[in-house]
């Protein structure tokens, strides 16, 4: 969830930067922020299948490690962009090296819980993108603007997530599941034909895709449309994070209802119905 979070706090603190003086500081407009985010989005999706072949070649833990390092490191020098060649330079750069980290990180909760937990952990993963898009405000630390300070805090995130787990942790955690989930089986490769197949996969992404596509243009200007209103900049993004911390509170709840009384399909038709 730490790296994830990471993930989440790159793609959205430009958000809460558009409210401070980061376009002008950098010299570019708001047309030139709309076309750097929907770069990030379409390399993301360019470079999704990709990098989960990648990962199934190379294994999850060798595969994520080397791409939270390398988001890392480009999510640092987000600070330092001064120009429109440096601001898509990164944005292309983080699409790139983020894209097939969310089905890496499916995987992995995969690999250390059952069926029965991983829904509230999945939950716990996605409403990190909610509590990224909530936290900022941090002043002119250590001479830097504003805008600056969010951009270096990702790579903290990630070394800390790094070292959590010790290789005795993640074994035990591995036969844990061996244990407890006999009924997991080797993945075939009719398997993954049949997911293609599959209309309730289908009606499932139909459902997210239409949730999302309004959700991002929110999540992107809604602390600059709260600033516009007449608020300052650190009542706007406190208000904007209103909504984010409501919408956690809801998933948590909403997954735990959904492991307890094992009906899936269900709980996220009302959960659609709430939104």
């Amino acid at each position: 969830m730490l790296t994830f979070f990471a993930l989440q706090l790159d793609k959205t603190n430009l958000s809460s930067a558009m409210t401070t003086t980061f376009i002008k500081d950098i010299g570019i407009i708001n047309d030139i922020v709309n076309n750097g985010n929907q770069l990030l989005l379409a390399v993301t999706v360019i470079f999704e299948i990709p990098s989960n072949m990648m990962l199934s070649k190379l294994g999850a833990p060798v595969c994520l490690t080397l791409e939270c390092f390398s988001w890392g490191m480009v999510a640092t020098f987000q600070a330092f962009v001064n120009n429109k060649s440096c601001y898509y330079a990164t944005r292309f750069l983080l699409g790139l090296f983020e894209a097939g980290y969310l089905a890496g990180s499916l995987f992995v909760i995969g690999m250390f819980y059952t069926k029965k937990e991983t829904a509230l952990r999945m939950t716990v993963l996605y409403t990190a993108n909610y509590l990224a898009a909530g936290i900022f405000n941090l002043d002119d630390a250590a001479g830097l603007k504003d805008w600056q300070v969010p951009f270096l805090g990702s790579p903290l995130i990630n070394i800390s997530a790094l070292t959590i787990f010790s290789d005795r942790d993640r074994e035990i955690m591995s036969r844990r599941i061996i244990f407890k989930d006999c009924a997991r089986g080797v993945e075939l490769s009719s398997t993954v034909q049949y997911c293609y197949i599959d209309y309730y996969i289908w009606l499932y992404a139909l459902i997210s895709f239409i949730s999302l596509v309004p959700n991002r243009r929110l999540l992107l200007y809604g602390p600059i449309i709260i600033r516009n209103l007449g608020f300052g900049k650190f009542k706007a993004n406190l208000l904007a994070s209103v909504r984010n911390f409501a919408l956690v509170s809801l998933a948590v709840i909403a997954a735990w209802v959904s492991d307890k009384a094992k009906l899936r399909g269900p709980t996220c038709f009302a959960c659609t119905c709430t939104s």
